[in-house]
């Protein structure tokens, strides 16, 4: 049983190489006119130019996806926090999102980690954001490899997006880490896909 289980609409969004997701309304998963809705990782960003491999320069997932969240953030920390970029991370030589929030548990949530965090999700945010004002989903579920930082990473998205919403949303959209983590994905993908059959015979 998936954390979106009890829900009747919600958003989930998934975080690994890419950014995917998916939309669920009235129990019912939305695909789109042409079968591509979540295709959330892709534009949806002004603060930055970066070339994505789908050819545009504006992907969120370029900055916030699980790969590229580490780089951005030791980017951020040099550029403000370069004595505790020094002491914590200078001789790290490949940091992963899984050694990323390691760090931050075991240094007790440090206020510029948790800063930089806040600061190179924000592109995230906006997205979660705009989507909740404009779908009114019941929860925004979290999965993928970048999602098995746990509740650390929890926290902060509800942290992040709720700073971004109006005050009628702000304590009516819950926050859920996927229960299936980096399977739900292809296990949401694989019931559907057994449910359109089942439908069509």
């Amino acid at each position: 049983k998936g954390s979106g289980l009890v829900y009747k609409s919600g958003l989930f969004y998934w975080l690994g190489t890419g950014i995917g997701g998916a939309i669920i309304c009235d129990g019912k998963l939305i695909s789109g006119s042409h079968g591509f809705a979540g295709e959330f990782g892709h534009g949806g960003s002004n603060n930055h130019n970066l070339k994505c491999n789908c050819g545009l320069n504006n992907c969120i997932e370029k900055v916030c996806s699980a790969t590229t969240i580490p780089n951005s953030l030791l980017t951020i920390l040099k550029n403000k926090y370069l004595e505790f970029y020094n002491k914590h991370f200078l001789n790290i030589k490949n940091l992963d999102m899984k050694l990323l929030f390691e760090i931050y548990n075991n240094l007790n949530k440090p206020i510029e980690l948790k800063n930089s965090l806040l600061e190179v999700y924000d592109e995230l945010f906006n997205h979660m954001s705009l989507l909740i004002h404009a779908l009114d989903p019941e929860v925004v579920v979290i999965g993928g490899g970048g999602s098995l930082a746990g509740n650390n990473l929890l926290e902060l998205f509800q942290l992040g997006v709720k700073n971004k919403l109006t005050d009628s949303y702000k304590d009516i959209v819950d926050f859920k880490l996927a229960l299936l983590k980096n399977d739900a994905g292809m296990i949401g993908a694989a019931f559907y896909a057994l449910e359109q059959s089942l439908k069509t015979n």
